[in-house]
């Protein structure tokens, strides 16, 4: 089947699948280790542990309909009720360098700020030990501005010595157990202002993009390109940046140029919004189509007859074709 969309988190997790199918095979003396979850069980040791999860992730990546939570689910069981300081200061640097991975792809596959936490323990252990990969501190970083732990990531950056910006944040929330939030942004350099997204007033469409996804840029082409469609998403949509994308004011400001009509975010907290919007914002572009606070529909990806769709998923939450 011929591809419409881009994967979200990629540029993240893909040191991390790289280096997982990659990794240098053990010089130590072959170990039989169990070859499932509950046969190798907490106690056991971290190379059969990691054998078992790195099984279940090729498992994962030729088979889709294994769930994301499979292998979040066996990363807790292995390695979350462990996880300290002590154990890991333990292991070796290759096995800090696979645990690094193991807990950068259970972030991205959960979104749960709790593995970015895992993840800044092994790189603060890695840093102590001047192990540290530029590519891991970098992973790291990022893990954690996508969590929106600003503070905690530029804390990490200057410990790792990573050149990154400063991004500042404009507090403009009214009610912070009201509506989700995002970030957008304003005319000074990497500044943004945090403000509520209205979903419970009428129509309202938000699209999950990127300005990095080439079929982010050829839906926003056309749809610009048309003149109806153009004026029903100047007045009822949000583009907005999925957390686990790179936050970039400029990439965000250039977007806006080249589109001033679609009004261009980056989401602040994924958690915020409908955990059944939160579970498809891993490919762009996703639309996902909202009437009076419910999502009445969803569209992933730009094909070939995208209008003639869009057009249709308009009609459920009310909008006419002219």
């Amino acid at each position: 089947m011929k591809a419409h969309r881009c994967l979200v988190g990629i540029s993240m997790v893909a040191y991390a699948h790289l280096q997982l199918s990659s990794a240098p095979a053990h010089s130590t003396p072959t170990v039989t280790c169990p070859t499932t979850i509950a046969q190798s069980g907490p106690e056991a040791s971290f190379r059969c542990k990691a054998t078992v999860l790195e099984r279940l992730q090729r498992e994962i990546d030729v088979t889709p309909r294994i769930a994301h939570s499979e292998y979040v689910e066996a990363y807790e069981e292995l390695f979350g009720n462990s996880f300290d300081a002590e154990n890991v200061g333990s292991l070796t640097s290759s096995e800090r360098k696979q645990l690094l991975r193991f807990a950068a792809i259970a972030s991205w596959r959960s979104s749960k700020v709790r593995y970015a936490h895992h993840m800044l323990m092994v790189s603060q252990t890695q840093l102590e030990k001047n192990e540290a990969s530029e590519e891991e501190r970098q992973l790291t970083y990022h893990e954690l501005i996508s969590y929106r732990k600003f503070d905690i990531a530029y804390g990490f950056a200057k410990q790792a010595g990573l050149d990154v910006p400063r991004f500042e944040i404009i507090e403009l929330v009214t009610d912070p157990q009201g509506s989700p939030t995002a970030l957008y942004i304003t005319e000074e350099r990497h500044r943004f202002e945090r403000r509520e997204v209205d979903l419970n007033h009428g129509p309202r469409i938000v699209v999950s993009s990127s300005p990095g996804c080439a079929f982010c840029v050829k839906a926003a082409t056309a749809i610009s390109a048309d003149t109806w469609l153009n004026d029903v998403f100047r007045a009822h949509s949000e583009w907005m940046e999925p957390t686990h994308t790179l936050l970039n004011y400029d990439h965000l400001h250039a977007w806006q140029q080249r589109y001033p009509s679609l009004r261009v975010s980056a989401m602040y907290d994924v958690a915020e919004w409908p955990s059944s919007m939160a579970t498809s914002v891993r490919g762009t572009p996703t639309f996902h189509f909202f009437l009076d606070g419910k999502l009445e529909d969803t569209m992933t990806g730009w094909p070939d007859d995208a209008k003639e769709r869009i057009q249709r998923c308009l009609e459920n939450i009310g909008i006419s074709l002219r």
